[in-house]
């Protein structure tokens, strides 16, 4: 079976790689994009993600503007931002996001809260080894 494909959306290099290798550990395939146009650009060739962590402050379209391409190509999103202001949280939730996380977290808390989104929204590939 083949692994979830998450796509995080985060400017912050340090932060998108400390996710990026966390969720490979975790048996995801994950891809990095750091500018909000370049995800558009990247999705009208390949839209096939399971899941999208979005950064709300990015360069080129902000993560509120990037829901409306994340429900076009039916990709659940999560926001994972350092915007805490609860008019923030309000718009991203009421927008569509199945999830907001503000940083810092806790890679295990985003790990459970991937996993769970995944299971809800019928796209987690679970593998049985026995």
């Amino acid at each position: 079976m083949a692994k979830n494909r998450i796509l995080i959306v985060e400017d912050d290099r340090d932060i998108a790689e400390s996710i990026g290798l966390n969720l490979e550990l975790s048996g995801y395939d994950a891809l990095i994009i750091d500018d909000g146009l370049a995800v558009v650009e990247h999705l009208r060739v390949d839209h096939s993600f399971d899941l999208a962590l979005l950064d709300i402050l990015l360069p080129g379209l902000d993560g509120f503007a990037l829901m409306e391409y994340m429900q076009k190509y039916n990709i659940p999103a999560l926001y994972l931002t350092a915007k805490t202001d609860v008019p923030s949280r309000v718009r991203g939730l009421r927008n569509g996001a199945e999830d907001y996380i503000v940083k810092p977290f806790e890679m295990l808390e985003l790990l459970v809260r991937i996993e769970k989104i995944l299971d809800r929204t019928g796209k987690l590939n679970k593998v049985l080894r026995y």
